[in-house]
């Protein structure tokens, strides 16, 4: 599975050849559309995935933040919430994009099961600012996963695989 790091934010590096801080957090978020893109196509096939829906939210203006939503609907019923945008500040001058993330799986009547996000809490351990929350939003916790491909494999072997093996398994 491909690691994708979690950019937690990107820096305006004014004296680089390097994209310009827009583009490289365009490239990253276009990554992981790219990415759910080709796990549906995948996993469709073996009933693991029933869809993928995107809500592209496009800028309207240069200052607009860069974001996209999906939502991946399991054959379980489950569905998995996704956010990701990168938010712009000027901070002396220089341009910095703080990304926000949040993916959450839900049972098929609404139940929050689990997440993961970098928003607003306590930072007390090593993965910080990426934490997860247990069922019912619990406080925050250390999370392994650091990445969207790490998230989805965990979301699919520890969720997913289990109630369908179930449904094979008299």
């Amino acid at each position: 599975m491909s690691r994708i790091p979690l950019v937690v934010a990107i820096f305006e590096d004014k004296h680089s050849k390097a994209l310009p801080p827009r583009d490289k957090a365009f490239k990253l978020l276009l990554s992981n559309t790219t990415f759910l893109k080709n796990i549906e196509r995948r996993l469709t096939r073996y009933e693991i995935i029933d869809r993928v829906e995107f809500k592209p939210r496009p800028p309207v203006t240069p200052d607009d933040n860069l974001e996209y939503q999906a939502r991946i609907t399991f054959t379980t019923g489950h569905v998995l919430y996704i956010i990701d945008r990168f938010i712009e500040h000027n901070c002396n001058n220089r341009t910095i994009y703080q990304r926000k993330f949040s993916a959450y799986l839900r049972d098929s009547h609404g139940h929050e099961i689990v997440g993961w996000d970098n928003f607003h809490d306590e930072p007390t351990f090593q993965s910080w600012p990426l934490h997860m929350h247990g069922r019912g939003h619990t406080q925050p916790i250390p999370s392994k996963e650091q990445s969207l491909p790490e998230i989805m494999q965990a979301v699919i072997t520890k969720h997913i695989t289990p109630l369908l093996l179930a449904r094979h398994i008299p």
